[in-house]
């Protein structure tokens, strides 16, 4: 994995060894060919309204059945990154609250809240702009009549003074309030919550797009929510080529191949039956791209960090399935050094 780092640092010394900044190799292409087949496409807002265009029109999806599919994908997420907690003492261990909006987005976290209560979870569900919609109404009813609380406006405006307690009560907090049709800036009855969400400490899991951000550029300059989850639906948006937290799953595999090859989506292959894939490659890009702003090969400690890193993210992406081995652990380790040191002058290193 190491083979294609050089590429993107600027002329920089570890011990001994003089890195020289070149053109991005090939190797880097192929990694990413071999490793995760092909990349995923980023969408613009105008080819995300046409893709959604297409499934409600040329294949004949109807709105509640592209919910339902994308609510129950984020619910598998979520439970995937955040299992159950065992703790019956805590009881804000498997609390968490779902923030919805009056758009499909809101639609869907609905649909999330319900699956994550049959679950096991103890949603709640914050709607401060509600729809005369049917569609909508029902799926609100769903969740009353499945035992899921929904609190009213007004607790949350009069928490905004003391946010921090009041989140504090969740474990996780859904993030369904605004989808990518959103143009900024934010407007009411938005803005509480969302400057709530900007200054909690509890994860935020966001729907397709963090709310607030736009849908193309990512978090305003001013400062946005930083969810530390988002679930990209159908396929992802450019935003979050942005997004720097833990996990990014897709969820959408409803979308038929046709849609896909006519839009270029090259979307990942899903395990066996699974309704999510996790997204590693833009996780892994964005920590390569930093390390050359925060000089992270100045020192012999801060590369060996690096490469700690490496190891144990190749470990996760080849075992993740599999229970901790310390043999497939040294055989990471073996396959990154050896890596390194084998490429060292096909990559352009010199040694001074």
């Amino acid at each position: 994995m190491l083979q294609f780092v050089p590429c993107t640092l600027k002329s920089q010394s570890i011990k001994g060894i003089k890195v020289c900044r070149s053109v991005i190799d090939k190797s880097f292409v192929l990694f990413a060919r071999r490793k995760y087949n092909r990349m995923v496409k980023y969408l613009n807002q105008s080819e995300a309204i046409n893709v959604d265009k297409d499934l409600f029109e040329k294949y004949k999806f109807s709105v509640d059945q592209l919910m339902e599919l994308a609510g129950q994908s984020c619910a598998v997420a979520i439970a995937r990154s955040y299992p159950l907690s065992s703790d019956s003492e805590d009881v804000s261990s498997n609390r968490v609250l779902v923030c919805c909006g009056p758009g499909n987005n809101g639609g869907d976290g609905l649909v999330c809240a319900r699956h994550l209560k049959l679950f096991g979870y103890s949603p709640e569900i914050y709607y401060p702009k509600r729809t005369n919609n049917e569609l909508y109404q029902r799926l609100l009813h769903q969740c009353v009549e499945n035992g899921i609380l929904v609190l009213e406006n007004q607790r949350i405006e009069e928490a905004t003074a003391d946010s921090t307690v009041f989140l504090h009560k969740y474990a996780i907090i859904v993030d369904a309030l605004l989808g990518f049709s959103f143009r900024p800036p934010v407007r009411e009855p938005f803005v509480h919550i969302i400057d709530m969400l900007k200054s909690t400490s509890v994860p935020i899991c966001s729907v397709d797009i963090p709310s607030g951000w736009d849908v193309e550029r990512g978090p305003p300059e001013a400062g946005g929510i930083k969810p530390q989850m988002l679930i990209s639906l159908t396929a992802p948006k450019m935003c979050a080529s942005k997004f720097d937290g833990k996990f990014h799953y897709l969820g959408g595999r409803f979308v038929p191949e046709k849609l896909e090859s006519q839009y270029n989506l090259n979307l990942p292959k899903y395990a066996g039956a699974d309704f999510v894939v996790r997204l590693y490659w833009q996780m892994l890009t964005n920590l390569i791209l930093s390390y050359p702003v925060r000089n992270a090969f100045s020192s012999s400690e801060s590369a060996f960090e690096f490469i700690t890193w490496l190891t144990f993210f190749n470990y996760h992406i080849n075992y993740s399935r599999e229970t901790f081995s310390w043999k497939n652990m040294i055989l990471i380790i073996n396959n990154l050094y050896f890596s390194l040191f084998s490429n060292c002058f096909r990559m352009r290193w010199i040694l001074t």
